[in-house]
């Protein structure tokens, strides 16, 4: 409520160290101002998934990071998480994550990998369209990426070498920090798209409680998956993407769960993308409730309290 000026403050009221109220009084009436809340948070699509026989990486979901949001106490915000892709299983490219959302906030999920023939040319593949685009199989064009949600998967532009068949290269995934590599014989496959870094949740509560990926002092979120080869693997985009393949092993790995790292390409079959997420940042004092079958949970980080929703659809809101 606005406040006259001929009232007088009384005083602050605290909810731990956190000013949520001031007191004041005036003809014999007293008024108490509620301080409102500030909210920073992320809203994550979930991961595409990397493609089977020798597959791209997948494509990271879509990643938006929104600050200075002052939501009303007790209102219900709707929200909702995107699951990840599934891998492509031998012949078939991965399948497209889901979209999350929150309040007036949507993402896409990310592009599924393409996938290399054997080597019918009607069965290579290109990466998928998505938030951030799949990863292309031999001889296909990486997956283009949505603007302000993530980057192109990567394109095979040399995709053997002498060794011709056993020397297939392919595309990584793109994230929401950068695009996926191309994937080149004298260079090897791509490597997945790096994630988007975030300093809103300190790297030490992040590691304890597993959320995104910790580099440094930052952590990421949205890395797209590494491509498949048969002559070796490929490291993930930092961000929760998963790794790929090398040659007649199912080595490769899933993307993170709750981070949308795309999953990784293989020969057969590609693993899942990593499931959507919102994180939620606000000042200790303040508590969310969430309904409707979205379920997550909340975290302490110094002044702050983090809370990371990991599934459903439904609302939640914010009280004292």
């Amino acid at each position: 409520m606005s406040i006259n000026k001929n009232l007088s403050e009384i005083g602050p009221i605290y909810k731990g160290s956190t000013e949520i109220s001031s007191v004041y009084i005036g003809s014999n009436q007293v008024y108490q101002n509620i301080q409102p809340i500030t909210l920073d948070y992320l809203v994550i699509g979930g991961g595409g998934g990397g493609g089977g026989r020798v597959g791209g990486g997948g494509g990271a979901g879509g990643l938006r990071h929104i600050t200075g949001f002052i939501p009303t106490l007790g209102t219900s915000y709707g929200v909702s998480i995107g699951g990840g892709g599934a891998g492509g299983d031998v012949y078939a490219a991965g399948s497209n994550g889901g979209g999350s959302s929150f309040y007036n906030i949507g993402v896409s999920g990310g592009g599924g990998g393409g996938i290399t023939g054997n080597p019918d040319p009607a069965l290579n593949q290109n990466g998928k369209n998505g938030a951030s685009g799949g990863g292309a199989g031999y001889e296909g064009t990486g997956g283009s990426g949505i603007s302000g949600q993530g980057f192109a998967g990567g394109t095979v532009v040399e995709g053997w070498g002498s060794n011709f068949p056993y020397s297939y290269k392919t595309g990584g995934g793109g994230g929401a920090g950068g695009a996926g590599e191309n994937g080149t014989f004298s260079t090897g496959t791509g490597i997945g798209g790096i994630g988007a870094g975030t300093g809103m949740i300190s790297a030490a509560v992040a590691t304890a409680n597993g959320i995104g990926q910790v580099s440094g002092s930052d952590v990421y979120f949205a890395g797209g998956g590494g491509g498949a080869s048969h002559s070796g693997g490929t490291s993930a985009g930092i961000g929760g993407g998963g790794s790929g393949a090398t040659r007649y092993n199912n080595n490769n790995t899933a993307g993170q769960a709750n981070t949308g790292g795309g999953g990784g390409g293989s020969h057969y079959p590609g693993r899942n993308g990593g499931t959507g997420a919102v994180v939620l940042r606000y000042p200790k004092g303040y508590n969310v409730s969430m309904s409707g079958g979205v379920s997550g949970t909340t975290v302490n980080d110094g002044d702050f309290e983090v809370t990371l929703i990991t599934s459903g659809s439904g609302t939640i809101s914010f009280n004292l």
